[in-house]
């Protein structure tokens, strides 16, 4: 099932032609699908290193690499120009080897006694914005703007057939002159008086009013050329070309195109293009401090993972719409059109962002790590799965596919489970717990769910895995207790063992953590389980489990840190060394050995408005802060956990990244949440 435009934002555009992902100054170096490139053929060279936010050149100034002809038309490149004749009166065209999906043009021309015009988003009828196909030839569509004669600077929609050939053109209405310019949309002005309000027009439908296309004359002849594409072509149209063109594919070719001339020919000069769905991170203030770099202040997304998307040997970081280019994470991409949210609003039960959870792994088994993203729409959102496909170097938004269409918890693993060599998600779908299971055949295709549980009424907080009772089977773990994997071949649910993961008091809904995790914490030998109590409450406790001669296991709660109402002479029983810290919202924990001693931290923080600004609801007031605390064991089996403050104003969303994402062999920790998104870099103190 695929979300369709209005509910998924826009979600992904469609495929094209071939480039690497860039990092800075990175030089374009094409390769297609067809001739089998490798991952390292497609990898960024960065011999010449030119700013981060620097325009792609399209043409060298003295060949044609990159291009290729369609059609009868003739090409060259004399004095630094490309130069275009075609005496048949059907025209012929010079075609990017590469595509694009959102982008500023610029380039010259001057021209002559035919026609000239650029072909824009040039792509296979059978690409839609959901799916790309391997193209084997036959017909392609895109937006055409004339930029010659009586039409100059108009927009058609344009079809060809394999040969270059116009098979169909269907000119686009231009834009109501003074309608939409003398409107503005006020919305929701308080507590600003409209009258206040100067320009509204981003929050316009239909916005842009016009299309974004300057042709400006210039000396000698020439004429200056600046095209400016985003999301959709012409969101004006009332005809039904824009729903068309918005159903198609957003990321295609571009072609010039020169027709009936038997004089002077056309010529093009400094030609360069912006791909808009890249940009610079990071913030002024902090680029220089070793200790962390912050990629953006606006607000994302709340989960966070970190992988070799581009195959260069170092993770980037997803957050969100957004992945961050390692080592240095100045360089955003988007997977898909970014749309910043607003923390918290008046009249919402918070403001959230679309994305919740990701996960990185290679679920199609092309080599190229893909992102599966759990998300949600609307101020109270449900939740499904959507797996984003590795473009393998495309630039452009990446497919998606909705393969789990509902999702319960708030909190997902991804694990092995069966032990069939490949990932399942864990989860809770409705009132079952249990995991969902990509298609062998195609993962792009519904994943089944499996259950492992009775129904049951269940809160949404609290996921994890790992083997409780030793036997080598992972389990499922959940803030109400833990499911026995049986042995393979069995069939039917699992055996339950209820155990208290989660609070004890608060509201039920809400009682349950985070992220759960198994590891015997005072070295006795059998594993414990660590987790947050209340993810948007107090309490951060480890269970030991105890175990009689019989086998039957119990559980005894340590609290690690309590509610930061208790008294100081209450929190004597308190395993954190310094009673001090105390916080609310551990919505996310890691578990890592963070100095590399063999001695692991919990790795949480704050999720800071997590339902947005709720007065009274979990010390709002209170700053978003990141911390770990250091596993210490001492003698008789008794353990400390040692907090140390990591950073006061960033606190953490749904899921935090511990290792070592930059390969410099220390662990990096990163996190995203309404804060913004950081990375901070090791060593850290205990």
């Amino acid at each position: 099932m695929k979300p369709n435009r209005r509910q998924f934002l826009t979600l992904a555009s469609t495929a094209g032609a071939w480039f690497p992902f860039l990092k800075a100054g990175a030089r374009l170096k094409p390769a297609s699908r067809e001739e089998g490139a490798s991952a390292a053929a497609v990898v960024a060279e960065q011999a010449n290193p030119a700013p981060a936010v620097a325009p792609i050149p399209l043409f060298d100034g003295a060949s044609l690499e990159g291009w290729r002809v369609q059609g009868p038309a003739q090409w060259r490149v004399e004095s630094g120009e490309l130069v275009g004749s075609c005496d048949s009166a059907g025209g012929g065209w010079l075609v990017t080897q590469g595509g694009f999906e959102d982008f500023v043009l610029k380039f010259a021309f001057r021209p002559a006694s035919g026609e000239a015009g650029v072909l824009l988003r040039n792509a296979p009828l059978e690409w839609s914005r959901f799916s790309h196909p391997e193209h084997t030839g036959g017909r392609t569509m895109g937006v055409y703007v004339a930029l010659t004669g009586a039409h100059a600077g108009e927009m058609s929609m344009l079809t060809l057939d394999a040969e270059g050939r116009e098979a169909d053109h269907k000119p686009i209405p231009a834009p109501a002159r003074g309608a939409v310019d003398s409107a503005i949309y006020t919305g929701a002005c308080a507590p600003i008086p409209c009258a206040g309000i100067n320009d509204a027009e981003a929050s316009r439908t239909g916005w842009p009013s016009r299309p974004s296309i300057h042709i400006t004359p210039q000396a000698g002849g020439w004429q200056q050329v600046e095209i400016t594409l985003r999301g959709s072509a012409c969101p004006w149209d009332q005809s039904g070309i824009g729903e068309t063109l918005d159903a198609r594919s957003q990321f295609g070719t571009l072609a010039f195109f020169v027709s009936g001339g038997h004089g002077e020919p056309v010529r093009f000069k400094d030609l360069s293009i912006f791909d808009l769905t890249q940009r610079g991170a990071g913030l002024a203030e902090n680029a220089d401090n070793p200790r962390f770099h912050q990629m953006t202040d606006l607000f994302y997304a709340e989960g966070v993972a970190a992988g070799d998307l581009n195959q260069d040997g170092i993770d980037e970081v997803v957050a969100g719409p957004f992945y961050y280019l390692g080592p240095d994470y100045t360089i955003a991409r988007e997977l898909y059109p970014p749309a910043t949210i607003n923390p918290a609003a008046p009249t919402e039960h918070g403001n959230y962002s679309n994305c919740f959870l990701s996960h990185i792994h290679d679920f199609t088994g092309d080599g190229w790590p893909d992102v599966l993203m759990i998300m949600g729409f609307g101020p109270r959102p449900s939740f499904s799965a959507h797996l984003f496909v590795n473009p393998r170097g495309e630039l452009r938004h990446w497919d998606n596919y909705n393969v789990v269409p509902v999702v319960s918890s708030e909190t997902t693993q991804l694990f092995d489970i069966d032990g069939d060599g490949h990932p399942e998600l864990i989860l809770t779908q409705g009132d079952q717990v249990g995991y969902a299971k990509p298609d062998a055949s195609d993962p792009t295709r519904p994943w089944q769910f499996v259950p492992v549980s009775e129904r049951a009424t269940r809160a949404p907080h609290g996921v994890g895995v790992g083997d409780i009772n030793g036997d080598g089977r992972l389990d499922i773990i959940a803030a109400s207790g833990w499911w026995e994997q049986p042995p393979a071949g069995t069939n039917g649910l699992w055996k339950f063992h209820p155990a208290p993961f989660g609070a004890s008091e608060g509201e039920p809904a809400l009682r349950g953590g985070a992220d759960i995790f198994v590891y015997d914490v005072n070295g006795d030998g059998v594993p414990d389980v660590i987790t947050s109590l209340n993810a948007h409450g107090p309490g951060l406790a480890w269970f030991e489990q105890q175990r009689s001669a019989q086998g039957e296991i119990t559980w005894k709660r340590h609290m690690i840190m309590g509610d930061p109402a208790t008294p100081m002479s209450e929190r004597e029983h308190w395993e954190e060394t310094d009673k001090s810290v105390a916080f609310t919202e551990l919505h996310a924990l890691a578990f890592v050995d963070l100095d590399g001693d063999g001695h692991p931290s919990i790795v949480t923080g704050k999720r800071w408005w997590s339902h947005g600004y709720v007065y009274d609801e979990n010390q709002v007031n209170n700053p978003p802060v990141l911390y770990s605390f250091k596993l210490v064991r001492k003698q008789g089996g008794a353990v400390e956990w040692v907090p140390t403050l990591i950073h006061n104003a960033s606190g953490v969303g749904t899921q935090i990244v511990a290792k070592d994402v930059d390969k410099d062999g220390k662990i990096e920790i990163v996190t995203t949440a309404r804060k913004g998104t950081f990375v901070f870099h090791g060593p850290f103190k205990s």
